[in-house]
C-alpha cells in the first residue's frame, strides 16, 4: 500500500510486526519524519530504536533523541553480550604498528586514498565482505574481480594482488596474537557465530539506500526486529565503492506492508532542486553516460571552472560571511589531499571547524576551547583531555601551527606556547582570548567528505569536485555522490570544477 501522508501510514501501521517503508526526495524530512515516528511510537508504549550507517548523522540525531547508534555500535554489544568479552577494539597504533613491520605506507588519520597502499587495502577488504559477506580469503579470485570492478588497484605502489592477499592474511594472524578486533568484525562475527542482539524493538533504519548485503544480514539475523522501518532514497545511493548493492536493498524493501512516500523537497531552493530532478531523470532514463560537467549561475546555484588560487579566495570570502551572518557553511570533497589544504586555509583564519578523522568528529580548535576554558578556571584536566591535547598539538600544531612546547608536568597556557611573543599573541588572540564562561557552541563550519555528510545540511554548500573523474566509466555512481552533496543545501550552492 502507498500512502501520501504520516497520517495514513500511521493508521496503517502495526507496530507487532511487518516491513515498513519511508521513501522521500532529498529536503522531504525524511530522517524528521523517522525521529517523530520514534517519539510517537514510544508514547504509545513500544520501544523503538533509530539506526543509521554513519557516525556524523548519529550524533546529530543524537542531539534529539540521546539513543541513535550505528550498526557498528549494535554488533559490539552484541559481542559483549556473548563469548568475546576479553577482546578489545584495534586503534590506529595498532595499525601503524602492523604497517610498519611490513613497511607499507599507512596514515591512520584518513580512511581511504590511493597514495596510501595501507589504507587502501583495508578499504578494498571491508568493502568486499560488505558485498560478499565473505573474508578475501576465503574467495580469492572473486576479491579480485571486485576490486577491478570498484577501482582498487595497487600497482602504483608494485603491490600484486596475491600480495594484498597475503598481507590480509598477516592481519588476520596479527589479531589474533593480539586478542583484538576491527570495525568490520563487529557485523561479521555476530552473524557468523550466531550471536543476537537480544533486543526487542521496532528497528528503524534511517539512509537505508547505503545498506550493503553485509548489514541487510545484520538486521535480518542479529537485530531480528519483528517490526522493521526503512528510510531511504535510493537516488541518493552513495555506497557503490563501499560493498552496497542497489538489487540487495530493492529485494530488502520490496515487500513492504505499506510505502509512505514524501514527495516534496521542504529544504532545497528551487534553482537546486531543478538541478537534482535533471540528474534524478537521468538515473531512470540511464542518460547519465552524457554527463559532463556544465558551467552555469542561476540564483542560488552556482556550477563553476575553478582552480585552487580560486577556491581559496572563495572559501575565505565564504566563511567571513557565514560568521558574520550566522549562516552554517559546508565545504565537501572527495579528495583526502584537498581536504587537508582547505583545513590549512581555515586554520590560518583562526575559526573554529569541524572535520572529520578516522574515529572522531572532533575540531583541533574546540579541543583547544575546552582544555583552555578548564586551565584558565583553575579546572584539572583528565588524563584522557590531557592526552588529546597533547596528541593534537603534537600532530596537527606541528604543521599547521609552527610549533607548540608542551610540558607534561605543569600544565597553564604559557608552558606550552613558549614561542615567540607575535605568534604567542596571534594564537592567543584567535583562540583563547574570547573564552570567558562558556565553552563555545559547535562551529558553524564543517569540511566533510561527500559520504560523510550525508543527513547533514548547511545554508552555504560548498562543493569541490574533480574534472578528471567524468572521464571514467562510473557515470551514475559518481553523479549520484554529487547529487547527494548537492542535496546538503539549505540556501546556495557552490560546485567547483577543477
Amino acid at each position: 500500500m502507498i500512502v501520501k501522508t504520516y497520517n495514513e501510514f500511521l493508521k496503517n501501521f502495526d507496530p507487532n510486526g511487518g516491513k515498513y517503508s519511508i521513501i522521500g526526495t532529498i529536503g522531504s524530512g525524511k530522517t524528521h519524519t523517522a525521529i517523530t515516528l520514534m517519539h510517537d511510537l514510544e508514547a504509545m508504549g513500544y520501544k523503538a530504536s533509530y539506526s543509521c550507517p554513519f557516525r556524523e548523522l548519529r550524533n546529530k540525531v543524537n542531539l534529539v533523541t540521546g539513543s541513535a547508534r550505528t550498526y557498528h555500535g549494535y554488533g559490539f554489544v552484541s559481542i559483549l553480550r556473548n563469548t568475546m568479552k576479553n577482546w578489545e577494539v584495534m586503534e590506529k597504533e595498532d595499525y601503524v604498528k602492523f604497517f610498519d613491520m611490513l613497511h607499507i605506507p599507512y596514515n591512520p588519520n584518513i580512511v581511504s586514498s590511493e597514495a596510501y597502499p595501507g589504507n587502501q587495502i583495508l578499504v578494498a577488504r571491508d568493502s568486499f565482505i560488505h558485498y560478499s559477506l565473505k573474508k578475501p580469503t576465503e574467495d580469492e579470485e572473486g576479491f579480485i574481480k571486485f576490486c577491478k570492478e570498484r577501482g582498487y588497484i595497487f600497482t602504483n605502489h608494485g603491490i600484486s594482488y596475491s600480495k594484498v592477499l597475503q598481507i590480509i592474511k598477516q592481519l588476520e594472524e596479527y589479531k589474533e596474537k593480539i586478542k583484538k578486533i576491527e570495525y568490520i568484525d563487529m557485523l561479521l562475527i555476530p552473524i557468523r557465530k550466531g550471536y543476537t542482539a537480544d533486543f526487542n524493538f521496532i528497528g528503524i533504519f534511517d539512509e537505508f539506500q547505503c545498506a550493503t548485503p553485509l548489514i541487510i544480514k545484520f538486521i535480518n539475523d542479529v537485530l531480528c526486529p519483528k517490526t522493521r522501518i526503512y528510510v531511504y532514497d535510493l537516488n541518493q545511493f552513495t555506497s557503490y565503492w563501499f560493498g552496497a548493492d542497489l538489487k540487495a536493498i530493492r529485494n530488502e524493501v520490496k515487500d513492504s506492508d505499506t510505502f509512505l512516500v514524501l514527495e516534496k523537497s521542504h529544504r532545497v531552493p528551487k534553482q537546486v532542486g531543478e538541478r537534482l530532478e535533471k540528474w534524478k531523470n537521468m538515473f531512470k532514463t540511464k542518460d547519465v553516460v552524457k554527463y559532463k560537467p556544465i558551467f552555469e549561475k542561476e540564483g542560488k546555484f552556482f556550477s563553476l571552472d575553478g582552480n585552487y588560487k580560486i577556491i581559496k579566495e572563495y572559501i575565505k570570502d565564504s566563511v567571513r560571511r557565514a560568521l558574520r551572518e550566522n549562516k552554517t557553511l559546508l565545504i565537501q570533497t572527495r579528495s583526502h589531499n584537498l581536504r587537508r589544504r582547505i583545513v590549512s586555509i581555515l586554520l590560518k583564519l583562526g575559526v573554529p571547524f569541524t572535520t572529520v578523522e578516522t574515529k572522531r568528529v572532533e575540531s583541533l580548535q574546540r579541543i583547544l576551547y575546552n582544555a583552555i576554558f578548564k586551565i584558565m578556571n583553575g579546572k584539572p584536566l583528565t588524563e584522557t583531555e590531557e592526552l588529546n591535547l597533547i596528541r593534537y598539538l603534537n600532530e596537527e600544531g606541528r604543521n599547521l601551527y609552527y610549533k607548540y612546547i608542551l610540558s607534561r608536568k605543569k600544565f597553564n597556557v604559557l608552558n606550552y606556547l613558549e614561542i615567540d611573543s607575535k605568534l604567542r599573541s596571534k594564537i592567543l588572540n584567535m583562540l583563547f582570548m574570547d573564552i570567558k564562561t562558556t565553552i563555545p557552541e559547535e562551529p558553524l563550519i564543517s569540511i566533510l567528505t561527500m559520504n560523510s555528510s550525508l543527513g547533514l545540511t548547511a545554508d552555504i554548500n560548498v562543493i569541490i569536485e574533480r574534472k578528471k573523474l567524468y572521464e571514467r566509466k562510473e557515470y551514475e555512481n559518481l553523479l549520484r555522490v554529487l547529487y547527494t552533496a548537492a542535496g546538503r543545501t539549505n540556501k546556495e550552492c557552490f560546485i567547483f570544477w577543477i
